[in-house]
C-alpha cells in the first residue's frame, strides 16, 4: 500500500488552501482490501476520502459526481492505479476546487 500511503500524505502536507484541514487518518479494510481512510474539514464541511489498489478491480473511467443525499455529493476516480472515493457536505464547484487544492 506505499501507492495510497504515500499519495495523500504528500497532498496533506500541502493543500495550497487554508481553508482545508485534515483531522485524521487511518487504515482499514473494506471488501477484503486495505484502505487508506482520511476525514479533513473544508470551510467547516466535512469530507471523507478513501483510497485503495484498484489491482484486480475494473471500475468505470473517468470521474464520477453524484449527489447522495441534499446535504453530500460523492465522487469517484481512478488514478495511477488508485481508486479514489469522496464524500463530502460539499456542493459539486466546492468539492472541486477541494481536491485540486488537494492535488487529488
Amino acid at each position: 500500500m506505499a501507492g495510497v500511503e504515500g499519495r495523500y500524505h504528500t497532498a496533506a502536507r500541502g493543500p495550497g488552501s487554508a481553508q482545508i484541514e485534515l483531522i485524521g487518518g487511518r487504515f482499514c479494510r473494506f471488501a477484503g482490501r486495505r484502505v487508506g481512510s482520511y476525514m479533513s474539514r473544508v470551510h467547516d464541511r466535512l469530507l471523507s476520502i478513501y483510497v485503495m489498489a484498484a489491482e484486480a478491480l475494473s471500475p468505470t473511467s473517468g470521474i464520477r459526481i453524484e449527489r447522495v443525499e441534499v446535504h453530500l455529493i460523492q465522487a469517484g476516480w481512478m488514478e495511477h492505479g488508485l481508486i479514489y472515493s469522496v464524500m463530502g457536505e460539499l456542493f459539486e464547484p466546492g468539492l472541486l476546487v477541494a481536491l485540486d487544492d488537494m492535488h487529488l
